[in-house]
């Protein structure tokens, strides 16, 4: 478990979503607690994040494979190491 969100900043976590594995880098930790709709205490938990994060994905419909390197970042708060 992470002790601190300025940790986040510095992980990647791998989800599986769309019948593919995707690996993100955390680039915004206000963008995605607003995106996952999670408080900064619960993103310690790096399962919880996960599926918030796949949840989140699910509920608005947001395919990877449409959208830009720049709203994932700026709206998401993530970075897409692997497509």
């Amino acid at each position: 478990m992470l002790k601190s969100k300025n940790e986040w900043l510095k992980q990647y976590i791998t989800v599986i979503y769309e019948s593919k594995e995707h690996v993100f880098r955390i680039v915004d930790t206000d963008a995605l607690y607003q995106f996952t709709n999670t408080k900064p205490d619960a993103l310690l938990d790096s399962q919880k994040i996960k599926t918030d994060l796949v949840a989140s994905l699910k509920n608005k419909e947001t395919s990877l494979n449409n959208i830009s390197e720049k709203e994932l970042s700026n709206k998401y708060g993530l970075e897409l190491i692997n497509k």
